[in-house]
């Protein structure tokens, strides 16, 4: 492109343009054609590397898990094997914490006191590194462990706890092997998958690829396939949040105890409603047979995790629209009462600071999905629509629980084509476990 012909280059095609902008249009806007007419549509393969990269870094992870699980119980068995070789001298600094505690001196007077003993050679304080005001423990060093015991417990039943720690570890270890077999399961998969579309051919290949998926209509299908799939968290109270998180809460005392003494970890999320009544709620940060790890929760799905505590309590039971909910982390949770205080069955201390949710409104809905499974499942509204293929938005008020719960099942009959299928999956009953405990009505209804 030159302003003035060029006599070296005569013998080439010319075209003139009235100004240099309108020789630019030209040029780029024949460059854009001729790479569009020269390129093809591609398909991208599928992430098959990624895939069974991805799985291998979790067996990884999981025979990493089982190894910690194995060393974790063998350390708590130590700790109690520990109390029972030194029954004296630890029945001694116990007895030494509650009689202190029982007379009125403060937790920083036992520690004080300890550290005077330690100065003038007693064994027993030469012993103790520390209390833990905040959990109520003295902190005992044995060999090389370093045991937190409540001082209210005695010997036998700090050992006993230690001894039930080691079991329930040793049963996450149980978890985590059955859960790398189905983990090797699914690398097997991938592994058969990468090699079935290498030897297709091409351009199979690529037609396949540039399909689109048809979406079904499940609603208006004559027939519709019953996929059932049983999970670990099916007899509790639960749900996924719209970020992918479990959420799971107790129906009773007992689940309340059982979550939070064996499905809890680390970096999970405990909530509760500032209401009686209410479940035991945690939020999951990783699976049961996997190791706990320390991740970034979105705000919408703590926001989530605290509608669910208050739904669920007497909140909606007495009918009212909105209440306040707290979050606290594991290590906040003890099932040791403060001093002078009893803890009833499923009943919980909370120590240290928690995050509110204040004025949070109920919010309930019950769905059906068709895919990968075929299910009830029930929740906050906000987690729940856009996973099914049908909904039912549920509020306080007249009906009886499993009236209300006829109610929705009615509108799904309606809904679907297939009302076999919803009687095959979502029976009154079923649906009823999704439900909050109290009267319950049809939002808009």
């Amino acid at each position: 492109m030159t302003p003035l012909p060029l006599e070296e280059r005569a013998d080439l095609d010319a075209e003139a343009f009235d100004s240099f902008n309108a020789a630019l249009d030209d040029y780029f806007t024949n460059l854009e054609t001729e790479v569009d007419e020269g390129s093809e549509e591609t398909t991208s393969k599928p992430p098959f590397e990624e895939e069974i990269a991805k799985r291998e870094r979790i067996i990884e992870q999981q025979e990493g898990a089982i190894g910690n699980f194995e060393e974790q119980a063998e350390t708590e068995r130590e700790k109690a094997e520990l109390l029972y070789e030194r029954y004296d001298l630890v029945d001694e600094v116990l007895s030494t914490v509650r009689e202190a505690l029982a007379a009125g001196y403060g937790w920083d007077d036992v520690e004080e006191r300890f550290a005077e003993g330690e100065e003038q050679g007693i064994e027993a304080a030469e012993h103790v590194v520390g209390v833990d005001p905040e959990n109520g423990l003295v902190r005992l060093r044995l060999d090389d462990h370093t045991i937190g015991l409540d001082p209210e417990a005695g010997v036998e039943r700090n050992a006993d706890a230690l001894y039930k720690e080691a079991k329930r570890v040793e049963e996450k270890k149980e978890g985590a092997l059955a859960a790398i077999e189905d983990t090797r399961e699914e690398l097997e998969q991938w592994k058969a998958r990468r090699e079935e579309w290498s030897e297709e051919e091409h351009e199979e290949a690529k037609a396949e690829e540039e399909e689109e998926p048809e979406e079904i209509d499940w609603l208006s299908r004559a027939s519709i396939p019953v996929r059932k799939q049983e999970q670990w968290y099916d007899r509790f109270r639960w749900f996924r949040t719209s970020d992918g998180f479990l959420v799971i809460g107790g129906r009773n005392a007992e689940q309340n105890e059982e979550i939070v003494e064996k499905y809890m970890d680390g970096y999970d999320r405990f909530f509760h409603a500032q209401a009686h009544g209410g479940p035991v709620t945690v939020l999951k940060t990783s699976a049961p047979s996997e190791p706990s790890q320390d991740i970034e929760v979105p705000d919408s799905s703590l926001e989530e995790a605290a509608q669910f505590a208050v739904t669920y309590s007497s909140v909606w039971k007495d009918g009212r629209g909105a209440g306040d909910a707290y979050m606290v982390m594991p290590e906040q949770v003890s099932k040791t009462a403060e001093s002078g205080e009893y803890l009833s069955k499923g009943g919980f201390t909370i120590r240290g600071d928690r995050t509110y949710f204040e004025n949070t409104p109920v919010g309930c809905a019950v769905g059906i999905t068709c895919e990968p499974a075929t299910r009830v499942v029930g929740g906050p509204p906000s987690a729940i629509e856009g996973r099914v293929e049908t909904t039912v938005a549920l509020e306080p008020g007249k009906f009886a629980q499993g009236d209300a719960a006829k109610r929705v099942y009615r509108l799904f009959r309606e809904r679907f084509e297939d009302e076999s299928f919803v009687r095959k999956v979502a029976s009154p009953d079923e649906i009823q476990k999704f439900m909050p405990p109290g009267g319950s009505r049809i939002a808009d209804d």
